[in-house]
């Protein structure tokens, strides 16, 4: 980001730093770059002049709860604006007057609604609300929000970083031809929140996928009784959970217990169905299927009610039968069928 910011504004830029509250409004103007991070800040100038300003970062102000209306009136050339973990619960509308807007992130902050003036932002091209909003409109509803069309006409935007919270948000995304389109570029999602809002979730499908790593959080909820995943060649590991195992040597441990069935098809980089020094339990899989997943040569999970491994012969026979686990589940064979 600092040498996108150095590229296009030459080697002279002016930065502006501070600790603990933010400068007076007159210190603003002649600044080119202004990070305040890691500080005490609470409150913001009202409407500063910033002719030059192309880089602001008020990263980790967490006692910074809100910017004043027209902080943004004055700020023509900003391309950059970085307002991750503050407490800011709203944008205000002058956000429309950053017509050069190239980057916005907004994660963890605790934004619960848009404003519409967002749709002015024509030139943004990497927008982040990760872990924070999250509240996608409806349709054309009266109702406070953003609908996913209206990122869609953000016809610059490249990279997308949201947090999905009901279901009928999830189908609006799936209906989305644009966004859905840039699922191919996707490259990590985020299973779970702290809120367990998809309950009760029973099948899971995550198909065509090229370049997604998938990453579970300890609060995805545990009512699974079906897993698929398909098509998606970037992932290596079956289960990758949020944080690092605790101790050393193996731990097992259990994070859907419902689930029966498995499905893991076109998976050309797969080689472990656990996290790391954590495995799995699966207490009530009884179904495995396996298809192309030509680096996935241990069945290194637990499943003592595990009833049937439906798989290519030619995969069966190439599993590392010397490994304890896999040889647990060697009478458990049976003949592809493709459904």
């Amino acid at each position: 980001m600092i040498l996108w910011v150095q590229r296009e504004c030459g080697k002279e830029n002016k930065l502006l730093v501070r600790v603990e509250e933010a400068p007076a409004a007159e210190k603003w103007r002649d600044a080119e770059r202004i990070a305040l991070v890691w500080n005490q800040i609470r409150d913001l100038p009202e409407a500063p002049q910033c002719p030059n300003l192309v880089f602001l970062n008020l990263h980790v102000n967490k006692f910074l709860r809100k910017i004043p209306n027209g902080f943004f009136l004055h700020m023509p050339h900003l391309k950059i604006l970085d307002l991750r973990d503050t407490s800011i619960r709203e944008l205000p509308v002058s956000i429309g007057n950053l017509v050069q807007l190239h980057f916005l992130h907004l994660s963890r902050t605790r934004i619960t609604s848009l404003p519409k003036e967002m749709a002015a932002l024509r030139e943004l091209q990497w927008l982040n609300m990760v872990d924070s909003y999250s509240g996608w409109k409806e349709g054309h509803t009266l109702e406070e929000g953003v609908t996913f069309e209206e990122l869609e006409s953000l016809k610059r935007l490249k990279v997308i970083g949201i947090t999905v919270s009901k279901l009928a948000a999830l189908q609006n995304l799936c209906d989305s031809p644009r966004l859905l389109h840039a699922m191919s570029e996707l490259e990590e999602l985020v299973i779970g929140n702290h809120q367990p809002i998809l309950l009760p979730l029973l099948e899971l499908r995550l198909s065509s996928l090229p370049k997604a790593k998938l990453v579970w959080r300890p609060t995805f909820p545990n009512t699974l009784l079906a897993l698929k995943i398909e098509g998606c060649g970037a992932i290596d590991r079956l289960i990758k959970l949020e944080g690092e195992a605790n101790g050393s040597g193996e731990t097992v441990i259990t994070i859907f217990p419902d689930l029966h069935t498995m499905v893991l098809r076109r998976l050309p980089k797969l080689k472990s169905l656990s996290d790391g020094e954590r495995i799995l339990n699966f207490p009530s899989l009884k179904t495995i299927k396996v298809e192309d997943c030509p680096k996935l040569t241990k069945l290194k999970l637990v499943a003592d009610g595990l009833k049937e491994v439906e798989c290519e012969r030619s995969w069966w026979e190439q599993l590392n039968w010397g490994d304890e686990r896999t040889k647990s589940f060697q009478h458990l064979y049976k003949p592809m069928y493709i459904d």
